[in-house]
């Protein structure tokens, strides 16, 4: 927000109306580029954005900037070399350094639907691949695929995704015939520096896959080091069968939600019938029961077990996998709280795939329910780096923030991810957990109305509705809550921890200290926040929470890992 003597200094310094930008939109087509990108160089290379508060009352920061200083910016940045010629970020012109790539959804060109979960297959399995060559930065999934079905200038994608090469191509399937083209693009010049052909049976598709990724490989590291050498390892099996319902269950697991992650498990089930030393399949078990439990649709001590049992299976059969390994990681944090063994599992899924932005995203949540925030805001900032389209991440950007209390930040990252996509419904979670705690009690309890409808009635967004009416006042609607979750309780699982946080909106000690131990007993996820959330402030000098803080093996729960300075660590992250 902008102070009184910035105000006074905006006014001092007069502009025409035709050099203002208005909003993230506007200041993002002005560059070229994505919103969220161009909120990413505010915070990292200091982008010259301004910033005042709305009238009427209004708390939503309202964004503004001036071609003018934005010319300024980008002349200081050419001359310090922060982007290669063309504005190209991706392909620096000194070797040996990173390269940034992006595979891009391959276009199902048969048109049939049953073929689609091939197509998206092969992309997964590329992206999969080159994300095991430490000298590349490849673009996540979940942000490759926005591009999914829309025509595509490789030139506009570089820009959008900062990256120096773009991998496209088409599939088209035929009976049991497959035929695949691929176009490896300079998005500086919109030159080919690779192109390949492929008519095999579908049979040969695994093979087909490690050929690509070995010419791509290849292609890459001529531009780094004058000729490739890196031989990537095999990461498939050798029964067809098996390997096409691998590609099934990932193409219903990508989908995240509840009905589609049964069905992929069913289809890694089935891989492992057709091919019970199948580690990929494995670790695709291990994935679904993860995501489960993450998402909350099934019960910690139901799901993570079963995610052990899988993972180290997959890791007995193939001691590569980053998947598996981050699933143990997983495990080790939500479900041991073995902090420590958490720690080591998930930097060593970093060493097998620096580029696995959901293992990112869980680290940084585990550093800062230890208080470690700063190191917590790097690992979504790299998580962002590789996937910068992701909804999740951005949205655990914002509840990084506000568990350090800085609302204001946390809920301008929250409103800039409901921007990104409307019907994600964690983005208005965020955003009105942010808006209570600065006071704005209506309008947060319409933003957890909305994060509840749109999630099915998602127990936890359902509780953080709860909580806002009892800190309003409005005890009965506090208790209708309640009652709604004691019912749903018994056709599906309801997390204790979401009955304690609505009784923690009246500051209900007891009552919240019981359903917390609750909590506790299920291994409930968003326990292992009990130290930083701001709904437990009240309790933290009883002697039945301190209890439980270290049972959990978390820091003194009387002094919470919070920063004293005021100064925000997204700008402090960014000075660096």
């Amino acid at each position: 927000m902008a102070t009184g003597e910035n105000k006074a200094k905006f006014e001092a310094e007069p502009r025409s109306p035709a050099d203002r930008l208005d909003y993230w939109q506007e200041i993002a087509q002005y560059l070229g580029r994505e919103v969220r990108t161009v909120q990413r160089w505010e915070r990292q290379k200091a982008l010259p954005v301004r910033r005042l508060s709305g009238e009427g009352g209004d708390t939503q920061p309202r964004v503004f900037a001036y071609k003018s200083e934005i010319d300024e910016w980008l002349a200081r940045q050419s001359s310090q070399r922060v982007f290669p010629p063309n504005h190209s970020s991706g392909f620096p012109d000194a070797a040996p350094q990173l390269l940034r790539v992006a595979v891009l959804p391959l276009e199902n060109s048969g048109g049939n639907p049953e073929t689609e979960f091939l197509s998206d297959g092969v992309s997964d399995s590329l992206i999969a691949r080159l994300s095991q060559l430490p000298t590349l930065r490849v673009i996540s999934r979940t942000s490759a695929i926005r591009y999914k079905g829309q025509p595509i200038d490789p030139c506009v994608v570089g820009r959008e995704l900062d990256v120096g090469a773009v991998l496209a191509g088409r599939m088209v399937t035929r009976g049991n015939a497959l035929m695949i083209s691929l176009e490896l693009i300079d998005v500086r010049d919109d030159s080919i520096l690779w192109a390949g052909r492929y008519n095999r049976g579908i049979d040969d598709l695994a093979s087909v896959e490690e050929e690509i990724s070995q010419s791509v490989v290849e292609k890459l590291e001529a531009r780094l080091s004058g000729g490739g050498r890196t031989r990537l390892p095999k990461r498939s099996t050798q029964a067809p069968q098996a390997y096409r319902l691998y590609l099934k269950g990932r193409y219903y697991w990508n989908k995240r939600n509840g009905d589609a992650v049964k069905k992929g498990l069913d289809y890694f089930k089935r891989a492992i019938d057709a091919e019970p030393t199948f580690a990929l399949a494995y670790a695709g078990i291990a994935d679904s029961y993860a995501m489960s439990v993450f998402n909350i649709m099934i019960s910690p001590r139901d799901g993570l077990p079963k995610a052990r049992a899988a993972a180290t299976r997959a890791l007995e059969l193939d001691s590569s996998l980053a998947e598996a390994c981050s699933s143990v990681a997983f495990v080790k944090l939500f479900y041991d709280w073995d902090w420590a063994g958490a720690e080591r599992e998930f930097h060593r899924t970093f060493e097998l795939d620096p580029n696995y932005s959901i293992a990112r995203q869980w680290y940084a949540m585990e550093l800062a329910a230890l208080g470690r925030h700063e190191a917590a805001v790097r690992e979504t900032e790299r998580g962002l780096e590789i996937d910068p389209l992701s909804l999740s991440i951005n949205a655990t950007s914002s509840l990084l923030l506000y568990f350090v209390r800085q609302y204001d930040q946390a809920l301008e990252q929250g409103l800039a991810t409901v921007e990104m996509d409307p019907s994600f419904f964690a983005s208005h979670f965020v955003s009105a957990l942010a808006l209570e705690q600065m006071g704005e009690l209506e309008k947060a309890r319409t933003e957890f109305r909305v994060s509840a409808d749109l999630s099915g009635r998602w127990p936890l967004f359902v509780a953080g509705y709860g909580h806002a009416c009892a800190t309003a006042g409005d005890r009965e609607e506090a208790l209708r809550i309640v009652a709604e979750l004691q019912d749903t309780s018994v056709r599906k699982y309801v997390s204790s921890f979401a009955v304690a946080a609505v009784y923690a909106g009246w500051q209900d000690r007891d009552l919240t200290l019981d359903w917390l131990e609750k909590a506790y007993d299920e291994r409930a996820t968003w326990m292992i926040f009990l130290n930083v959330h701001p709904y437990f402030d009240f309790l933290r000098s009883e002697p039945r929470f301190q209890n439980l803080v270290r049972k959990i093996g978390l820091p003194n729960a009387a002094t919470p890992g919070v920063p004293q300075k005021k100064e925000s660590l997204m700008s402090r992250n960014s000075k660096r």
